[in-house]
């Protein structure tokens, strides 16, 4: 959900390079 960037829960982890 992008309407809720607050929400670590729906943010996708970034993969560490």
């Amino acid at each position: 959900s992008d309407d809720n960037v607050d929400n670590p829960a729906e943010t996708r982890p970034t993969p560490e390079q």
